[in-house]
C-alpha cells in the first residue's frame, strides 16, 4: 500500500490493487494523433489494470513495519517479501488473465527492480531480487515464443511493440503513483511512448489541488479524463501487532481518491 498524505487532510492509503486499477483507466483513456493507439488494446490495458495483481495476499492481511507500528509503504518492504509476491502475481495472471498480460506483468516486475529497486550487495534482499529477475527473465522468453508462433499474435509478440507496451505499462504505473500520493507542485514522467518515439510528459497540480492535474502534452483521446479508485483512511497508531493493526484497518472508514485530468 502506499501513503496520501496531503497538508490539511487525513492520512489515507491506497491498495496497490487499487492504484493499479487507475493505471488501468488511464491505459482505456489513452491515444490520439500525437501518442498513436494501443496495440493489441484489450490486452494491454489488462496488463496495466492487473499490474498488482501479486499483492492481492498481503492487502488483505497486511504487515506492520516494526520502525513506524504501521503497515509497511510499498516501497519499504523487505524484497525478500516483495519478490515472491511479484512472482505469485505473474503465476497468478497467467493462470487467469493470459499470455500477454502475464507477460507484461513480468516484464514491469523486472523493469521496476532493475530501475528502481536497488539493494545492498551481498544482502538477502539482492538474492531474492536476482532469483526474481532470472527466473521471469526465463519466463518472458517462454512466452514470448509461444506468442511468436501464432499467427493471431505475432504482430504483438515483435521486440519493438512488446518494449513499447512495457514502456507504457511503466508510464501509466508512475502517472497512477502521482496522483494516489497527492501531487503538489508538478512532476515529470520521462520515456514516456508516442506516436513517432517518447517524450516526457508534465503533470501540475492546477492552484495546487491534488484533484485537478493539467498534462502536457495531452495523451488522452477526450478533453478531460477523471480517474478514482477507494483508500482508507489511516488509523491513528502506531500498532503493536499485525492483529491489531488489521482489525483497525478493517473498521477505518474509506476515502475516495480521485483526480480530474486536464491539457496545460
Amino acid at each position: 500500500m502506499l501513503f496520501r498524505r496531503i497538508a490539511g487532510r487525513q492520512t489515507v492509503i491506497v491498495p496497490q490493487p487499487a492504484h493499479a486499477w487507475i493505471s488501468g483507466q488511464l491505459a482505456r483513456a489513452w491515444g490520439n494523433d500525437r501518442f498513436g493507439e494501443v496495440f493489441p488494446r484489450e490486452a494491454v490495458c489488462l496488463a496495466a489494470e492487473q499490474h498488482d495483481i501479486g499483492w492481492l495476499g498481503w492487502e488483505a492481511e497486511p504487515t506492520r513495519d516494526p520502525s513506524t507500528g504501521q503497515p509497511w509503504n510499498f516501497t519499504a518492504l523487505p524484497r525478500t517479501v516483495h519478490a515472491p509476491l511479484w512472482a505469485k502475481g505473474v503465476d497468478h495472471a497467467l493462470a487467469s488473465l493470459g499470455r500477454y498480460p502475464a507477460l507484461l506483468v513480468s516484464m514491469h516486475g523486472v523493469g521496476i527492480y532493475v530501475r528502481f529497486g536497488k539493494s545492498p550487495p551481498g544482502s538477502a534482499d539482492a538474492a531474492a531480487v536476482e532469483a526474481f529477475n532470472a527466473a521471469e527473465t526465463a519466463r518472458q522468453g517462454r512466452l514470448l515464443a509461444s506468442l511468436a508462433a501464432e499467427p493471431e499474435w505475432a504482430e504483438a509478440a515483435r521486440p519493438a511493440t512488446v518494449a513499447r507496451n512495457s514502456a507504457l505499462v511503466l508510464a501509466w504505473d508512475l502517472m497512477s503513483l502521482i496522483i494516489c500520493h497527492g501531487l503538489t507542485g508538478s512532476r515529470d514522467v520521462v520515456e514516456v511512448p508516442d506516436a513517432t518515439g517518447q517524450t516526457t510528459l508534465t503533470m501540475t497540480a492546477v492552484d495546487d489541488d491534488p484533484e485537478r492535474i493539467a498534462i502536457d502534452p495531452w495523451p488522452f483521446r477526450e478533453r478531460s479524463v477523471t480517474v478514482e479508485c477507494e483508500g482508507v483512511v489511516l488509523p491513528e497508531g502506531p500498532f503493536e501487532n499485525d492483529e491489531t493493526m488489521r482489525a483497525a484497518l478493517s473498521a477505518a472508514p474509506r476515502a475516495a481518491v480521485r483526480a480530474v485530468l486536464v491539457p496545460l
